[in-house]
């Protein structure tokens, strides 16, 4: 059965008027080739598809006609089922009956959308909510290996098996914890997000019965306090990558001598924003630390100076440094200060920080921070690349500095500097932009920086 429009034509626009339907039945209102290409971006690894051809690639229907059709896709039978009914050649009859042949065992990766949790809809999506609770779920969470969980099913968690799961994340709120999810031994990444907890540490007792010493990523986002998270943490003996952001640094319940010992964390994310939080951080016993992240400026001599005396106590393994706060004032000696302390540091990252042209000139010489190897810089360099990038290029003298990639942040570039990049390819410095106008890696076709750089 034909759809009623089909002209044989499957327009992108055709479609549009339905974009805003998100009820369970969506798949039978669009051709085989839609629903095809929705599967292939919802699956982890499907069979590939024959790539399409002219401008109505239907792989843009994912954002063109409706988010939602990444929840309406993990009923995998019903559009399997819907294109066998409509699918215009053999060869695709084929295509899909292979698909429903792996089905069974197919692990799925279930996420929410913010057209499913944006206030203010009323009942408008009640029908896809009960589809993904009642079905999706309830059908499919043997094989769900990434949940990154919808809040209005938290009250239908219970019943769920999830036998291969790897990444949680939960979006939680006062009383209303999942206690009964039952996880597998396969977990190893956890987020909760926008939990606010009491102080008293029998609260875990609510969270979902998460086995805390297998976990190797674990992520809050909220206000949690510092007493909670030590007895969290006491629990993750195994933990390698630890994110924490919006949490209260208040040391009440937590006694003054507390050692968390965490001796296979790697990665550490951190929330700094006043000086005191250097001293909660000491008692963090972290023997293989190379990786540290910051989101605010070191803006007081306070805070800089507890900085730098953090990160000298780490130096034995810290190699990765983030500093991805915003500009809120003029802090360059600090930061010029701040090089000098790190000379050990051997991936540094800027994003967001304005680093005067001459430091980076001098750590393309090898002057300053002569082990770095990787460089992220931007956006707020962006009117300083002209001169930056003279300093980057070597003169006459021998250039002892590591640097073998430099990535650029910034939309501030223009064609005037690309002849300049491809320069340091000379040096064996590659070079990688994030500019929507530009390919994101340089190398990958030399001649066009010479073409850009003479077509402004």
């Amino acid at each position: 059965m034909k759809h009623p429009k089909d002209d044989g034509k499957h327009t992108i626009a055709k479609y549009e008027p339905y974009k805003a339907n998100t009820n369970a039945d969506l798949a039978s209102r669009f051709p085989a080739e839609l629903i095809a290409q929705v599967i292939n971006l919802a699956l982890p690894t499907p069979p590939p598809l024959p790539p399409p051809k002219g401008k109505d690639d239907p792989r843009l229907c994912l954002t063109q006609i409706c988010q939602t059709w990444r929840n309406v896709a993990f009923s995998i039978h019903t559009l399997w089922n819907v294109c066998l009914d409509r699918v215009p050649t053999p060869g695709t009859i084929d295509l899909i009956t292979s698909w429903l042949d792996q089905s069974s065992s197919t692990q799925l990766c279930l996420w929410g959308t913010e057209d499913l949790e944006s206030p203010g809809e009323g009942d408008e999506h009640a029908e896809i909510k009960e589809y993904i609770t009642g079905t999706l779920l309830a059908k499919h969470s043997s094989r769900v290996r990434e949940l990154f969980m919808f809040p209005f099913v938290r009250h239908r968690l219970g019943a769920l098996q999830l036998d291969v799961l790897t990444t949680l994340s939960l979006d939680c709120s006062p009383g209303d914890y999942p206690g009964d999810l039952v996880v597998a031994s396969f977990l190893r990444r956890v987020g909760l997000r926008d939990i606010f907890p009491p102080r008293d540490v029998r609260f875990l007792d609510n969270i979902p019965k998460i086995p805390w010493e297998q976990l190797e990523v674990l992520s809050f986002e909220g206000y949690l306090n510092l007493a909670l998270l030590y007895e969290i943490l006491l629990r993750c003996t195994s933990l390698k990558s630890l994110h924490i952001n919006r949490i209260s640094w208040d040391s009440t319940g937590v006694p003054q001598t507390a050692v968390l010992d965490l001796p296979h964390l790697e990665e550490l994310y951190v929330d700094i924003y006043k000086a005191s939080i250097f001293h909660r951080l000491s008692m963090f016993n972290t023997p293989k630390l190379t990786s540290l992240t910051t989101n605010h400026p070191p803006d007081t001599p306070e805070i800089l100076n507890g900085f730098i005396s953090f990160l000298r106590g780490m130096k034995a393994t810290l190699r990765r440094l983030e500093l991805m706060f915003t500009m809120g004032n003029d802090i360059n000696t600090p930061i010029e200060t701040l090089m000098c302390a790190i000379p050990f540091i051997t991936h540094l990252s800027a994003k967001g920080q304005h680093i005067p042209p001459a430091i980076i000139g001098q750590i393309g010489k090898g002057e300053l921070l002569p082990l770095v190897e990787v460089l992220h810089v931007g956006p707020d360099n962006g009117g300083f690349w002209r001169p930056t990038l003279d300093l980057l290029i070597p003169d006459e003298r021998q250039r002892t500095s590591r640097l073998r990639e430099i990535h650029i942040y910034s939309s501030a570039i223009s064609y005037d500097h690309l002849p300049r990049l491809g320069e340091l390819r000379d040096y064996e410095i590659n070079v990688y932009i994030d500019h929507p106008e530009y390919p994101t890696r340089m190398e990958k076709d030399p001649e066009w920086i010479l073409r850009a750089g003479g077509d402004k």
